[in-house]
């Protein structure tokens, strides 16, 4: 016989549950150890919980029922606190929303359906039923019950998978740009080089990127309102410097209710007279852009290995680690329902300057005591109708000196905010249907009714084959630009250079040559046996650190062979590296280095050239494509259907060497469009 619960039971599970959904609420505060520690506490606590839960002895009284309802509360609470904790959702509250808003299978949290009565219904029916269960002596009934639930389900499952999964927006979707004056969607052309491009952050080439994957760009120049923006598309709002009025703030919901998304990128202090017009955009939302700089402390305003994405739909498949680049942008306030998308460890807000205006209004971007340190948020996101308002803190993620290693992460990205419907039916949107199947067969205990318990195997199995094959279809189908227009650079076996567009050795200019002549430069986002399948234009292996496998040398040369075109740029010291690729095609590097040899000159053109660090080259059954006093520093031979180009000297086409927004030399820059022509085209 089991005595009632006492007001000391009853007290200390009230403090038991109010300390986990504290805790749970507070997330930021704690370490990642420790927030992983207490997540592992809390699923054991849980575990414990639920154990007591069912090995209790049967009773009588509305009490002992309301107790154990009490104690599967207490139970879940704990298991929602392990979630905020260890998959580092930042508010609890945000959580049992975002469970509310999946529970009534609806377009937000505040609105409450019929989903809420069947979730209720069936914790008061399970409990009953589980009581009955325990005091049931019938396991082959057991047996049968499962069975039942079981069968249909697997057959549903399977039923309801569809042969092959679509894109959900066919050929109309469409990318609307809405530039402010500080951002130019302009792509690089032949003739306007160095100093003579514009300053301004460059988009271009994400437009050329969402041509080529067969989205439509399209540059709005009107007043936003319905007739200009129809779904399903995407609104991108890069450095927005003005307010818009009352009528384009109602398009744009009415763009988000009707499930378009909308991706709004700013930059670090409000630079360019945006921080007001961004704030008024996002009126009504959970996000708010800062007055400030985020600026990754001790690391040289690098944020190497201190991003990190949070557990989200518009984040699957993203690992900032695996090379994502982000820059100095402001940091964002966030409020439930919005949630994180993007989080900074380890860095400070440095608050904006208003008399600064020649330097954008940055602060000393230096930390002095006073101002926060600790995490940040730099990308936020909220789910508004049937769409996504998303906002990112740092435009150079999508700039044209990002893409080429962004592209992987912009892909999957893009495909989501394209096709939000693909994300709706996550976990939670199973929870009506558990709700009814578990009604169902509660019902069907009670009572002995096989054939209820038939029906919530099947609505179960159905359900959850449709949760899997939309996620299955979310996460296979990412943008992908056509392979005739890709030109991929090894960034597996990376070379000597930097990403950044100032520096020496970045290949900012040679991104631009490409662009000029229509194609899209990409760093490998896969291994060389995969991509290289898939044909595209050419194969960039600069000056590797990392020794190739026999496996990925046999698929360059299927490549090659094939028709694909590689170039190899290297000097002596990567004997070690590429001793197999140079024994492979009869190439050879004489030791005696050229320098900056004077009389260097372009075969394909006649015109000079300015090498930086040639040497002498050697390559069986090659024609030149360089020389300098009767030495060969670059050629090109025939393998197969394809063209193999070894370069010598990998500097002359880096940094300022070839071009960058402060110069450009206009000799390297005129052989390198000679050989793009000549040797990819």
């Amino acid at each position: 016989m089991r005595s009632r619960p006492s007001w000391l039971g009853w007290t200390s599970g009230g403090v038991f549950l109010l300390a986990f959904a504290l805790l749970a609420g507070i997330p930021f505060l704690l370490p990642p150890h420790l927030a992983r520690i207490l997540a592992f506490l809390f699923v054991a606590i849980g575990v414990s919980i639920g154990g007591i839960l069912f090995r209790r002895q049967g009773s009588s009284g509305w009490s002992a029922v309301l107790h154990e309802v009490f104690l599967f509360l207490l139970a879940t609470c704990s298991f929602l606190s392990a979630a905020s904790l260890g998959l580092r959702i930042p508010e609890f509250r945000m959580t049992v929303q975002h469970l509310a808003a999946g529970i009534s299978s609806t377009s937000g949290p505040d609105e409450v359906g019929f989903g809420w009565v069947l979730f209720l219904a069936a914790i008061v029916f399970g409990i009953l039923t589980v009581r009955k269960v325990r005091s049931s002596s019938s396991l082959k009934w057991n047996w049968s019950l499962l069975a039942a639930l079981t069968l249909p389900g697997l057959l549903a499952f399977f039923c309801f998978i569809p042969p092959k999964e679509q894109d959900r927006w066919g050929e109309q979707a469409k990318v609307y740009f809405l530039a402010g004056t500080d951002a130019t969607l302009e792509t690089a052309v032949k003739g306007v080089y160095g100093p003579q491009l514009s300053k301004l952050p460059r988009f271009g080439s994400l437009f050329e990127f969402l041509r080529l994957s067969g989205v439509s760009p399209e540059v709005v120049s009107t007043p936003l309102n319905s007739s200009v923006l129809v779904t399903p598309g995407v609104l991108v709002v890069l450095n927005l410097d003005r307010s818009l009025d009352p009528k384009e703030l109602s398009a744009v919901g009415q763009f988000l209710k009707q499930g378009g998304s909308v991706l709004v990128l700013c930059d670090h202090t409000g630079v360019g007279g945006q921080l007001e017009p961004v704030n008024k955009l996002l009126d009504g939302s959970g996000i708010r852009l800062r007055f400030d700089s985020a600026i990754p402390f001790h690391s040289e305003w690098r944020w190497d290995g201190k991003l990190e994405a949070t557990i989200h739909p518009l984040n699957r498949g993203l690992d900032p680690s695996d090379g994502l680049l982000w820059s100095i942008g402001a940091s964002l306030d966030v409020e439930s329902p919005a949630v994180p998308l993007l989080i900074g460890r380890d860095c400070f807000s440095d608050p904006g300057n208003k008399e600064n205006r020649a330097g954008a209004f940055l602060g000393n971007m230096k930390w002095d005591p006073g101002e926060y340190r600790g995490e940040l948020v730099l990308a936020a996101a909220e789910k508004v109708g049937a769409g996504w308002l998303v906002v990112l803190g740092d435009t150079s993620s999508l700039q044209d000196s990002s893409l080429p290693a962004n592209h992987p992460w912009l892909s999957r990205f893009f495909h989501r905010l394209l096709a939000p419907q693909l994300e709706r039916p996550k976990i939670f949107s199973l929870v009506p249907a558990i709700a009814l199947a578990f009604l169902l067969g509660s019902l069907a205990i009670q009572g002995r009714l096989l054939f209820l318990f038939l029906a919530a195997g099947t609505i179960l199995g159905a359900s959850i084959s449709r949760v899997w094959n939309d996620v299955r279809a979310a996460s296979q189908i990412p943008l992908q630009p056509a392979m005739r227009s890709v030109v991929y650079l090894d960034s597996k076996h990376p070379g000597k250079f930097s990403f950044r567009s100032g520096k020496e050795d970045s290949p900012f200019g040679f991104y631009l040559a490409l662009q000029r002549s229509g194609l899209i430069p990409l760093h490998l986002p896969a291994s060389l046996e995969e991509r290289l399948g898939s044909r595209p234009a050419a194969l960039i292996l600069w000056s590797p650190l990392v020794a190739y496998g026999e496996s990925e040398l046999s698929a360059i040369d299927r490549y090659l062979r094939d028709g694909g075109t590689v170039w190899v740029f290297c000097d002596p010291n990567h004997g070690p590296i590429l001793g197999q690729l140079w024994k492979r095609y009869g190439i050879s590097l004489n030791s005696q280095p050229l320098g900056n040899c004077d009389e260097a000159r372009c075969l394909l053109t006649n015109e000079p050239i300015r090498p930086v660090e040639a040497w002498p080259l050697s390559v069986e059954n090659a024609e030149p494509v360089a020389s300098c006093w009767g030495s060969a520093l670059a050629a090109s031979r025939q393998v197969g259907q394809g063209r193999l180009v070894v370069f010598t000297d990998h500097r002359c086409f880096l940094g300022g060497n070839l071009e960058n927004l402060d110069r450009a030399d206009l000799w390297n820059v005129r052989y390198l469009e000679a050989c793009i022509e000549s040797l990819i085209h």
